[in-house]
């Protein structure tokens, strides 16, 4: 079984995904950290954040031009920046989830903003979704 998200759910989930824990044979969570304990039968395993050229790579492995990916990189790791964004930048740079939304929209011509990443994603696929269905006639 594999539970992905569980940072998302409520307490009273969590505490049931505990207990079943407990008793359970082969089940992967993915979660960001929830401060829960875990069962002595669990093996906790933590990811860590991807290097820049990791990163880069995996632009690169979405079919981002080399160049692209790179400078993509760089400007998002200024260290010039203030530190809260820069750590910012870097935490959305290393979840490979984030980096296939950034991937997706460097390709589209889109410059990504990783500190309203979700946000700007949606309203591309807002403006997106209403331009293909503006031309259908509802109730004509």
């Amino acid at each position: 079984m594999i539970v992905d998200g569980l940072n998302e759910a409520g307490s009273d989930v969590c505490s049931e995904v505990r207990t079943f824990l407990g008793s359970a044979a082969a089940v992967a969570i993915g979660t960001q950290s929830i401060g829960l304990s875990w069962p002595a039968n669990v093996r906790v395993l933590e990811f860590q954040p991807l290097h820049p050229s990791q990163a880069e790579d995996f632009l690169r492995l979405q079919e981002v031009d080399a160049e692209q990916a790179k400078a993509f990189v760089a400007v998002a790791l200024n260290e010039q920046q203030p530190a809260q964004d820069l750590e910012a930048n870097r935490l959305v740079l290393s979840n490979p989830f984030e980096l296939s939304v950034i991937a997706q929209m460097l390709k589209q011509g889109s410059l990504p903003n990783l500190l309203t990443l979700r946000e700007q994603q949606y309203q591309e696929w807002r403006a997106l979704g209403s331009a293909r269905t503006a031309h259908w006639k509802f109730g004509a």
